[in-house]
């Protein structure tokens, strides 16, 4: 995955690591003779992308999109385009302490979680 980009708010990234999950939506029934129903209205993902040792000079980019308050585009590494919004919460950030080297260069490890509209 490392060698493969993502694009958010038509910008390119290259997360370390993508976690896809998938949700069912829809509603079910119990019918009168007992047999179950359900009544399928979509399939909607949420994905969570994990940087690790960002150097501060990539961190705006990725801050920008998880400050974002409006639904944007997201282009998978398959290059399939959906319509994502990050919700409260979902943008992580983390300084350890091993992220800072000897110089004082800051490493951070970051997560953003997309939730399809």
């Amino acid at each position: 995955m490392s060698n493969r980009y993502i694009t958010m708010n038509g910008v390119q990234f290259n997360p370390s690591s993508i976690d896809i999950e998938e949700s069912k939506f829809g509603t079910s029934r119990r019918m009168g003779d007992g047999t179950l129903r359900y009544y399928h209205r979509a399939n909607k993902y949420k994905w969570t992308l994990d940087w690790t040792n960002v150097r501060e000079t990539l961190l705006p980019a990725i801050r920008t999109v998880g400050r974002l308050t409006t639904s944007f585009t997201f282009i998978d590494y398959e290059n399939t385009s959906y319509t994502v919004i990050i919700l409260p919460g979902g943008f992580t950030l983390k300084l350890s302490a091993n992220g800072v080297d000897s110089a004082g260069l800051k490493r951070y490890n970051v997560t953003l979680v997309l939730d399809q509209v």
